[in-house]
């Protein structure tokens, strides 16, 4: 994903996960100094081993800087729990967020739709303009 302006380095990245049974859909965004957000495009993942190691090789490719990186998960049954675990050995920055929080934040945008890709997207912009306690 490039930057919005070459110029100026991002400050953080962070991937949004919306996760169900069986896949999930994971967003890439990233912040600069000037609060800008850029969004790459959506991935599915299949809710595996195997689709775990895809996530982390999909983000690997889209870090240009050494900059803080987060995941951002919302705590959607069961669905995310072996992901979370296989993060947070990999990677300290995550946050597991309850429903309740990533709702009340999605009505204080304007966004009115609601699907898997636009959930991801929300969870990354969560990330994006909050510090978010770490799981």
């Amino acid at each position: 994903m490039p930057s919005a302006n070459p110029l100026i380095p991002p400050l953080k990245y962070v991937v949004g996960i919306d996760i169900a049974k069986s896949s999930f859909v994971a967003c890439f965004g990233q912040a600069d100094s000037h609060q800008q957000l850029l969004f790459g495009k959506e991935t599915a993942f299949e809710n595996t081993l195997g689709g775990f190691a895809s996530l982390l090789s999909w983000v690997a490719r889209q870090q240009a800087v050494a900059v803080p990186l987060w995941f951002v998960v919302e705590a959607t049954g069961v669905y995310y729990e072996e992901l979370a675990y296989l993060l947070a050995d990999q990677q300290p920055l995550l946050s597991v967020l309850l429903p309740n929080k990533v709702k009340h934040f999605a009505r204080s945008t304007e966004l009115k739709s609601k699907t898997d890709q636009l959930d991801a997207r929300l969870l990354c912009r969560l990330g994006l303009e909050r510090a978010l306690p770490a799981w």
